[in-house]
């Protein structure tokens, strides 16, 4: 009964080796990630083989004693390395296999180190010229069966000790015997398993009978063995397992009654895992086609292996069409040099992965940009398998980007290149006239001469309207190689690059004007713009500093419009100085009101027909702590350039108003109004903010307090100017309109507006001859106030003729350097005290002298 119980074992190990082999070579052949994983769990070593006797591949576990040296033996002949009678038997079984396409088994012994070592060797033909020699050390086995030959108690021990489940049975279905290992996996002691009848009812339920029928009592056939049978039994504590069983017939007991072993390998957590890993592929495939961004794998050689449902919608292809066509083929052709580089960074694990912007080619010839991410993927022994790409489209992203970095360099309007643009391409360009002394560029700076009237007169949209048309004009006169940029607002700059002498320059200056002087046709209205130009030479000066270049050239500009306009003007090295002196009286102007260096000067106004002081303008006035007195055509422009005007037209509000309050306190019976002329350039909200917190602490007698405002200012938004009128009404001051005649008319609106008064602009006076046109608009301008009600002031009277005449038409007051100039506060106090005292005016002179 021994010897049957040994043989039984021994055949059942050996028939669980033959199919446990197969499994792995079908795991093998199904994935090699699973391959490299059972070689790594398995003690034995493998082989590859020609059919010439040629190793061609080792495989073991990592920890198997002499990998390393049999790497060595690759590419060498099976009787290089082995004893002649070993080697030959390995070469007939190489050869038999290979003939039969059949396993061949056979053992051998070897002596290593003096020990002997008994090897089971199964050659197993995988291709028509290839075999795998699987070589197990059964040193142990043979050891083991000899013992259990020798002993029954060791038999009964080894099974025991077995790490698997045995059942003993006989065929009446006696249990005779279960192991420790049963027990422990089931709950179940023998105590609780007396016969194949109670165990099948306990495991199987209410399969029990067929069980019983169809597996239990086929196992004491001698003739045959039992086959593996996977079955979910059930266990103690209502759990279950899954086992796969393999039984066998023994020997007859003395009774006669047949007995069978049957042995189990409890597979539940590998069946879990094979689930868990098929659960794993089909979230990753369902996670694979149904991603957002595109997925592909492909070869080391640059082949496509698969690719995702969005990838190859993302490039116009078929699935089919997609992966017959190389990796190349779809790229941009200016990326392939890239993509070739980075892929070499990865193969060679300079990178473990990257990522990269490339573009891809559509089937319908467009491409698009991508950001894609690739990964190599290795098996376990970290071999390359293929690649992994991720492929997000970010054309979105890339135009957006363009578009910034374009917006950032150029004009918003215009689309020319910026001032950043310029000032960079200026930088390049002295840089190349530095290293080669023979060429030299010029900077032209131009600044329309009307925009600012055509602006505010007709408006921003026609303003832009004009710029546009200008920007078109101007790329129309340079060379290719040339720039022209918009700084901002109404002023431009062209670059003229590699020109031989200043004659070039002016020549595409004298363009320039030209082609302005031409008129442009916008909203129905003929315009002409003209242009002020100034030029600066890089080599002339011997500058190499982009900035001050530009400078030179927007000094030149500034001097053109000084000589009168519509002409251009080299820069020479007399403007820097105007420039220095310029920089030094804005550095002084930033401190004049801290330091209350500004004061007013009060010019009378005189009421003709009473002869008397009917109201003094405030004049600005400045006094330059180097240069004295200076008066306002000095300085305003400035002041209005770095943001003073508002601090300084907030001063004159509150010191005139202070000077007014006190005049009629000490004069209550014959009190002048003060005219102030508003500074700013246009009629603004904020001026009613300064006049609003000035009247809360100096307030003046209604009326008494006049603004005087330009025409313009009334005309460039009227729907704007007309309530910041009325509320000047609200707070009691009045309005006066300045320089009327010299601008764009607003007779239209002027019944509409809250008018006091006009101040006929001293052109018309100053410069007036009897009978002639400067007499009848003067004398028009009078006839339409006094049908209107509005009092008319002349200004700029001069002479004595001017001002009988003035008188003779009906003009209501005067001012002028004839009637009086203008003067300090103290002399306009006693000239106003000494009217008071004689009750006549010393001024203006009689018209009978």
């Amino acid at each position: 009964m021994i010897s049957l119980i040994v043989v039984a074992i021994q055949n059942y190990r050996l028939n669980q080796e033959v199919k446990r082999r197969q499994q792995v070579e079908a795991e093998l052949l199904a994935s090699e990630a699973h391959h490299r994983a059972l070689i790594n769990a398995l003690p034995d070593l493998i082989m590859r083989i020609n059919r010439d006797g040629i190793y061609l591949e080792f495989l073991a576990s990592p920890d198997f004693p002499v990998l390393g040296e049999l790497q060595n033996w690759v590419g060498t002949h099976i009787t290089d390395r082995l004893p002649p009678d070993i080697a030959q038997k390995r070469l007939e079984a190489l050869q038999k296999a290979l003939a039969t396409q059949s396993i061949e088994t056979y053992e051998h012994t070897l002596l290593i180190d003096g020990n002997k070592q008994i090897e089971q060797v199964r050659v197993v033909p995988c291709s028509a010229d290839e075999v795998l020699m699987l070589v197990q050390n059964i040193s142990d086995r043979k050891q083991a069966e000899a013992r259990l030959q020798m002993s029954e108690q060791r038999f009964r021990r080894a099974i025991a000790m077995a790490p698997f489940p045995i059942m003993i049975h006989a065929e009446d279905g006696e249990v005779l015997h279960i192991n420790g290992t049963w027990t422990e996996l089931t709950g179940f002691t023998q105590k609780d398993l007396p016969t194949t009848q109670v165990w099948a009812q306990l495991a199987y339920g209410e399969r029990a009978t067929e069980m019983l029928e169809t597996v239990i009592a086929k196992n004491y056939s001698l003739a045959s063995r039992g086959d593996e049978d996977t079955q979910t039994i059930n266990i103690a504590k209502g759990k279950q397992r899954i086992w796969q069983f393999s039984s066998a017939p023994l020997e007859k007991l003395a009774d006669g009654r047949r007995i069978a072993i049957t042995m189990a390998v409890d597979i539940t957590q590998s069946c879990q895992t094979e689930k868990a890993l098929r659960d794993s592929e089909e979230r990753y495939r369902s996670i694979y086609n149904q991603a957002a961004v595109g997925l592909a794998n492909g070869t080391l050689d640059g082949k496509f292996v698969d690719a995702n449902p969005r990838f190859y919608e993302m490039l116009g292809y078929s699935r089919e069409e997609l992966l017959a066509k190389p990796i190349s083929e779809i790229t941009h052709p200016d990326d392939r040099d890239q993509s070739q580089v980075m892929a070499h960074r990865l193969f060679t694990n300079e990178v473990l992965y990257l990522f990269h912007e490339k573009r891809y080619l559509r089937k319908n010839g467009s491409f698009f940009w991508s950001n894609t991410g690739v990964s190599i993927v290795k098996d376990a022994q970290g071999n390359p398998q293929h690649t992994l790409a991720v492929i997000q489209d970010i054309s979105d992203r890339i135009k957006a980007e363009e578009k910034l970095k374009h917006d950032a360099f150029h004009d918003a309007l215009t689309g020319l290149p910026n001032r950043s643009l310029l000032m960079e391409r200026l930088e390049l360009a002295l840089k190349r006239v530095k290293r080669h002394h023979e060429t030299q560029l010029a900077v032209m700076f131009l600044d329309l001469d009307n925009f600012k009237v055509i602006n505010d007169s007709l408006g921003h949209s026609v303003g832009d309207r004009l710029l546009l048309a200008i920007s078109t004009r101007l790329k129309g006169v340079i060379r290719e190689t040339d720039l022209a940029a918009r700084l901002g607002g109404d002023e431009f700059v062209i670059l003229l690059e590699e020109i031989g002498d200043l004659a070039e320059a002016t020549m595409v200056a004298e363009r320039v004007l030209e082609v302005l002087q031409t008129p442009l046709n916008i909203a129905n209205q003929r315009l002409f713009p003209g242009v002020s130009i100034g030029i600066a030479l890089s080599r002339q000066q011997h500058h190499y500093i982009a900035s001050e270049l530009l400078r030179d050239a927007d000094v030149a500009m500034y001097d053109a419009k000084r000589r009168g306009r519509g002409q251009y003007v080299v820069f020479d090295s007399t403007m820097h100085l105007q420039v220095v002196q310029r920089l030094h009286l804005e550095n002084k102007l930033h401190r004049a009101l801290e330091n209350e260096e500004f004061s007013l000067y009060y010019q009378p106004i005189v009421n003709l027909k009473t002869q008397k002081i009917e109201a003094f303008e405030a004049l600005l006035r400045w006094q330059h702590p180097e240069e004295g007195l200076m008066l306002p055509d000095r300085f305003i422009d400035i002041a209005q350039e770095i943001g003073l005007i508002a601090p300084i037209d907030e001063w004159v509000l509150r010191t005139a108003c202070q000077q007014l309050v006190l005049w009629q306190t000490h004069f209550p019976e014959h009190s002048p109004g003060i005219n102030i002329n508003f500074l700013g350039e246009h009629l603004k909200e904020s001026l009613l903010v300064k006049l609003e917190k000035v009247l809360a602490v100096h307030r003046p007698v209604d009326n008494s307090l006049m603004i005087e405002i330009t025409e313009s200012m009334l005309v460039q938004d009227y729907e704007t100017t007309q309530p910041l009128l009325n509320q000047l009404k609200h707070f009691g001051v009045g309005v006066v309109i300045d320089n009327f005649g010299a601008g764009y008319s607003c007779l239209r609106h002027l019944h509409q507006l809250p008018v006091k008064a006009l101040k006929i602009d001293q052109g018309f006076v100053s410069s007036m001859e009897l009978n002639g046109v400067n007499q009848i608009i003067a004398e028009s301008i009078i006839t339409m106030c006094q049908s209107l009600g509005l009092t008319t002031i002349a200004a700029g009277v001069k002479t004595r003729q001017q001002l009988h005449w003035l008188k003779e038409i009906g003009c209501n007051a005067v001012q002028g350097d004839y009637c009086a100039e203008p003067m300090g506060v103290e002399e306009a106090t006693d000239l106003l005290a000494q009217e008071q005292s004689f009750q006549r005016p010393h001024f203006p002179r009689d018209a009978s002298e």
